[in-house]
């Protein structure tokens, strides 16, 4: 244990050290990575003002970054691409990465980049302004530990994972940025939740958890920023543009054909990657989907595919450089702009350095100029510095000028001149004096900064805060109703919105031609078969549909579908159904018809009967077979009836309803005879509502109306034509 624990320290803790502090997390006071300030400092030191071509940039880069010419070129790659990068901060020409996939960037030896002009305003060139400086891995030459610049990094956003801990954090508007450094600069006590800025990302896309990621700003880790694909209709045309942070149209095209695969878009009819400037893919439903179920079918898409994507926030940064340490939102923010205050600070005092000497310079001319017949004789006599400084107050710089004073700087106009100069000199000198001794004047400057940076740099914010009609976790958001379906006797079907009401069992019920009844929603897929065809759809689009046979509603797209003919029972799995047009089904035999169609899961069970003997046949037991198999044959007698089996069985004969327990019926392998449950059974079903219908009359009754009896009894006495399970 003690070997492991010293193996630990003196090898995997190291590690894990170097490659936070060198690759995976940046510097808290330029906020970017190693990696991203390799390449700035070296378009900066070797002025790439000029596009050049990528193999010498890559070359040049190589002098600070270890990592290899592939690592470079993709981090160079992402800071000039506009698609990856909010504000990119190189100038490509050539490919940087195309619409459809976004990575495909040129090799470096077909691409050329500079500086972004605008950029290099903003990152101070001067050696002055570096805190501290390293070697660099060559231990040839010094590299900064932070660039001093006035652009914010961090708007930018970053992804780093490291050994042991990862940083993430979303791009971000410029302009609400250093409008929330300017509040702070008015108010340094005020409250940091109103610091707080949302994510804007550089492909536009929406943002649908507003509240999740304020908490998470404010405390530098918790719930990510969704993001989410902006969309537009037309008709049944609907446009997705505007895509997460790092999808492009080729992944979310791929994903589409996956899902059309596995027969979950059923009423998806094509798609198609339209796009030009801007990724684009544009979806083709049913023509005549309505409204709220292609809403729905948004929100499938939505949930299943990088439509909706996720990026975290986890701000950990290294503090001086050194220490892994947790930043919120706002401690970046006021890091800035204290930063901005720290450079404005410096660059007044290194002009006020330089304005003190160009005044001592001056001061020194006029003492030439008001002693020169005496400096000229002192010259001939070739006197030495020390004995000039011994008669004139001359300072060693004065004295440095001496010699290169010009003879025509002796006229009146000159002095004159000498003298405009070192009096503004001393104006300006006055003037940084009181801001340096002046907090309220250096803010003042401080701000005037931000404003240049927002006058270079600021935009309009891309990406929208929206709130979404449905969460992604599937709430019911929608208006969900109820109908109920009905088929009649010349399989044409009528569609009414709401469930009928159960009448008594002991009800005459009214004259009715339907044979079949079936409950549905607004936002169920069914399944229609006609003959031996099937076509998915929705209820909305019933309204035309004739020579209906059977309806069934798809509950999970994951379950199978169960076919009952008078002859046989196969299984098939749902996808072979719910994608595309109409299709064909299975295929009949002469003298063969559908008895029963359900949608299935492995553990559930299925009830037979050849009209006087009921049996069972576990759903797992019956393998998976093609949509056009006939299937296994279903019991040793023609099926008259059949259903999905629940812990109770309701027995409908032509004179007695019956209700028994599904213990009585014992579950035995196939073909099977099953044991005897009555005479002249036309129906059986687990529904809990039940449709029947005499000569006549049909009415809905309640399952549970019917007295739970044991298997051989008669039950309730009820003259019945035909009945199906609701």
């Amino acid at each position: 244990m003690n070997n492991s624990t010293e193996i630990l320290k003196q090898n995997f803790l190291p590690f894990a050290k170097y490659v936070l502090q060198t690759r995976a997390l940046p510097n808290d006071d330029d906020c970017l990575k190693t990696g991203a300030r390799y390449i700035l400092y070296a378009f900066i030191k070797n002025n790439y003002t000029k596009l050049t071509n990528g193999v010498g940039i890559t070359g040049s880069i190589m002098n600070y970054n270890p990592h290899g010419n592939a690592a470079i070129w993709e981090n160079v790659c992402h800071l000039a691409s506009p698609r990856l990068t909010r504000y990119p901060l190189l100038v490509p020409e050539g490919n940087i990465g195309s619409t459809a996939k976004g990575y495909d960037f040129a090799a470096d030896r077909y691409l050329k980049l500079k500086i972004d002009p605008k950029m290099k305003k903003l990152i101070l060139n001067s050696n002055d302004l570096v805190d501290e400086w390293e070697d660099n891995y060559l231990e040839t030459e010094k590299i900064p530990c932070s660039l001093p610049t006035y652009f914010p990094m961090f708007v930018n956003g970053w992804l780093g994972i490291g050994v042991g801990m990862a940083s993430c954090l979303p791009s971000f508007n410029i302009k609400e940025v250093i409008n929330s450094c300017k509040r702070y600069l008015a108010n340094e006590n005020i409250d940091r939740k109103e610091l707080l800025c949302l994510p804007d990302f550089p492909s536009g896309c929406d943002i649908t958890n507003q509240s999740e990621i304020l908490e998470s700003l404010s405390k530098g880790t918790g719930k990510a920023v969704v993001m989410r694909a902006k969309y537009s209709i037309k008709d049944n045309i609907v446009k997705f543009t505007n895509f997460p942070l790092s999808v492009f149209p080729a992944r979310i095209m791929g994903e589409l054909e996956q899902l059309e695969q596995e027969g979950k878009i059923p009423l998806v009819k094509n798609y198609i990657d339209t796009s030009s400037k801007i990724g684009e893919i544009t979806i083709i439903f049913e023509k005549n989907i309505t409204p709220l179920r292609l809403e729905k079918e948004i929100n499938f898409l939505y949930k299943n595919t990088s439509l909706v994507e996720y990026c975290g926030i986890n701000i950990n940064m290294l503090k001086d450089n050194r220490k892994p340490t947790r930043y919120t939102f706002t401690d970046i923010l006021i890091n800035y702009t204290e930063k901005v205050k720290r450079l404005k600070t410096k660059e007044f005092q290194i002009v006020l350095k330089e304005v003190k000497k160009k005044m001592e310079i001056r001061e020194g001319y006029l003492r030439i100029i008001d002693n020169i017949d005496a400096i000229i004789q002192a010259l001939k006599e070739d006197w030495t510095n020390e004995q000039i400084l011994t008669i004139y107050p001359f300072t060693e710089l004065q004295l440095e000028k001496l010699l290169e004073f010009k003879l025509k700087q002796l006229k009146k106009l000159e002095k004159q001149k000498i003298e405009n100069e070192l009096k503004d000199l001393n104006d300006e000198r006055i003037k940084i004096e009181e801001i340096l001794n002046s907090e309220e004047l250096l803010k003042k400057e401080v701000i005037k900064t931000l404003d240049e940076v927002i006058s270079i740099y600021g935009d309009d914010r891309r990406s929208n805060i929206i709130i979404p009609k449905e969460t992604l976790n599937n709430k019911k958001i929608y208006e969900k109703k109820n109908y109920t379906i009905s088929i009649y006797q010349d399989k044409s079907i009528k569609v009414l919105e709401g469930k009928e009401t159960s009448k008594k069992r002991t009800s005459k019920g009214k004259k009715s031609d339907v044979l079949k009844k079936i409950e549905v929603t607004n936002l169920d897929i069914l399944l229609v078969f006609r003959g031996d065809n099937v076509l998915p759809t929705t209820v909305e689009n019933l309204e035309d549909l004739e020579n209906v046979d059977f309806i069934c509603k798809v509950n999970d797209k994951d379950d199978d579908i169960i076919i009952v003919t008078t002859k046989y029972i196969k299984r098939t799995k749902m996808s072979e159904y719910i994608k595309g047009k109409e299709k064909k089904s299975l295929k009949l035999e002469d003298n063969d018809k559908i008895i029963f169609i359900g949608v299935v899961k492995d553990n559930q069970t299925i009830a037979l009967t050849d009209g006087i003997n009921v049996t069972t046949v576990r759903v797992i037991d019956i393998s998976p077979t093609g949509k056009t198999a006939k299937g296994v044959i279903a019991m040793k007698s023609p099926v008259v009836s059949a259903c999905i089996a629940e812990e109770e069985l309701i027995i409908v004969e032509k004179e007695n309803i019956k209700r028994i327990n599904m213990d009585e019926i014992p579950s035995v392998a196939r073909p099977s005879k099953g044991v005897k449950a009555g005479d002249e059974i036309i129906c059986i079903t687990s529904s809990d509502r039940l449709y029947i219908k005499d000569d006549s009359n049909g009415l809905i009754v309640e399952s549970k109306d019917f007295p739970l009896v044991k298997r051989t009894a008669k039950g309730i006495k009820k003259e019945v034509k035909m009945a199906n399970g609701i």
